[in-house]
């Protein structure tokens, strides 16, 4: 958490935890830190909402930020003046110690990212069971059933252990959160 920004990334006035990037001849892309999500996202203009890397990041952009976005969010790097000692969310399933390290994010769930170790953003489908996702939002729900990533950057890849270990619980146990209103 207490690594530098990027150079290339400078303050937006006015806006806490917010970052512009601009480089020659492309659109300017604002990157903001999500303490609740220890998460960086990204958007083009305040007329979109925040998100992470996904298919509707247009190609240029994508090229010239990635870099960026990667190195932030592989390191869980916070701005300088960012909620350091914030405490975590409390946990979504407290008592289950394989799920103590979840958390509510609106009608998800989420592993907050750590050093090294990428968020994982998990979902509840009455019916249908657990689903999750490095990405956010996700192109795709991944089954638990599933370990690594069918697409996108992070194609191939495995979660972390601890995030496995979670994958993994959901899949044998399928727990229902209480109060579960996402239908799809």
């Amino acid at each position: 958490m207490g690594a530098a920004l990027p150079t290339a990334l400078r303050p937006v006035e006015g806006k806490q935890d917010e970052y512009v990037f601009n480089e020659d001849g492309l659109q300017q892309v604002v990157f903001r830190y999500e303490s609740t999500s220890n998460w960086w996202v990204w958007r083009l203009s305040e007329d979109q909402p925040w998100a992470a890397i996904g298919p509707d990041c247009p190609f240029p952009q994508r090229r010239a930020f990635l870099p960026i976005w990667s190195s932030l969010n592989s390191t869980a790097t916070a701005p300088p003046a960012a909620h350091a000692n914030e405490p975590a969310p409390p946990s979504a399933f407290p008592g289950i110690a394989e799920l103590e390290e979840l958390c509510v994010y609106g009608d998800y769930f989420i592993r907050r990212a750590s050093p090294g170790i990428t968020p994982i953003w998990y979902r509840y489908i009455p019916g249908r069971g657990w689903f999750w996702s490095p990405y956010f939002p996700p192109p795709d729900w991944i089954p638990v059933a599933r370990e690594t990533v069918p697409d996108g950057p992070w194609q191939g890849h495995s979660p972390a252990q601890v995030n496995l270990a979670i994958i993994r619980y959901l899949r044998k146990h399928e727990p229902e959160p209480e109060g579960t209103t996402v239908k799809n």
